[in-house]
């Protein structure tokens, strides 16, 4: 429900309080939520129109849960189709940093067919600093590239005009963002080894 995370402080504050459990993880749902294109959805999320719009995903989970009581489409429930169609119509990327080979099915299709890429999510899921920052790199020089690769596919697009393609302060909003998530699996995993003690 967080939006417009323009400062490292913002950014790091919101990763900060990131769930690393749960139940039910409608992933088709909560993307077609992000484009603001749920029935009746107040829009929530402040697109410029110079913007170009990258979305990633971070689950261990397939997409379930994706009924009607959590959000429609055109009067049904959010599909695999139906986002991929949204994502289509928004000029939209997509990526996804996933674990396990059913949801790696859920939702690999949508990153390719949106410039985007699967990325494991085991490259946070460690204590070792040299492993997350190997990430993170990666991960933050593929999304550059991404971009540069969208403004040469759509040199006329809005948000390849005039030098919009973002800072590297955007990138390393995200590398803030990443760096959270691994501190919040840490601190999750001591704490199970602490209970099992």
């Amino acid at each position: 429900m967080l939006t417009n995370l323009t400062t490292a402080t913002a950014f790091a504050t919101a990763a900060q309080g990131l769930l690393i459990n749960g139940g039910t993880e409608p992933g088709y749902t909560a993307t077609a939520f992000a484009l603001n294109a749920l029935d009746n959805q107040t829009s929530l999320f402040n697109f410029r129109g110079d913007a170009i719009k990258n979305f990633i995903i971070f689950t261990d989970e397939p997409s379930n849960g994706d009924t009607v009581a959590r959000g429609t489409v055109s009067g049904s429930a959010v599909t695999l189709t139906t986002v991929d169609s949204l994502l289509t119509n928004a000029n939209a990327l997509f990526n996804a940093v996933l674990s396990g080979t059913s949801t790696n099915t859920s939702y690999s299709s949508l990153a390719t067919n949106h410039s985007g890429a699967v990325f494991a999510l085991s490259g946070l899921n460690t204590t070792d600093q040299t492993v997350v920052q190997q990430f993170v790199t990666t991960f933050a020089n593929a999304k550059l590239q991404e971009t540069l690769d969208f403004c040469d596919l759509n040199p006329n697009d809005p948000a390849c005009q005039g030098g919009t393609v973002p800072e590297p302060a955007s990138l390393g909003l995200l590398g803030l963002g990443l760096f959270g998530l691994a501190a919040i699996r840490r601190r999750r995993d001591a704490g199970l080894l602490q209970a099992a003690a």
